[in-house]
């Protein structure tokens, strides 16, 4: 589980830290939380949005290569913004698949397959 603080150190991290003591589930705490947080809204809210246009039901969206090619134009262009405001998203592998997902699903549809 991801974690961070905005401002400064976890006061409770001892507590955390007991708690998480014997269990599979560690706890990754980052130094840049904030970066992390608006990193990670980018697809939240996409996948959220394209939800709505197909009744909140992503299962919908099977075959629509349309909204699906929208979707991740939207997500492109957010962690775009995201690094023109110097912010590192978090983790970075993310915007790479994105952009990634992004071209494959262009020359798909380009190729009329």
């Amino acid at each position: 589980m991801v974690i961070g603080s905005l401002d400064g150190e976890i006061s409770f991290k001892p507590l955390l830290d007991q708690a998480f003591q014997h269990v599979k589930y560690k706890l990754n705490v980052l130094s840049d939380i904030d970066a992390w947080l608006k990193s990670h809204i980018i697809p939240i809210l996409m996948l959220n949005a394209v939800s709505f246009n197909q009744e909140r039901e992503l299962i919908k969206l099977d075959g629509n290569r349309k909204q699906i090619q929208h979707m991740i134009r939207a997500m492109d262009e957010g962690f775009k913004v995201l690094e023109a405001m110097d912010i590192t998203i978090t983790p970075e592998i993310q915007a790479k698949l994105i952009a990634g997902s992004f071209g494959e699903i262009e020359a798909l549809n380009n190729a009329n397959i």
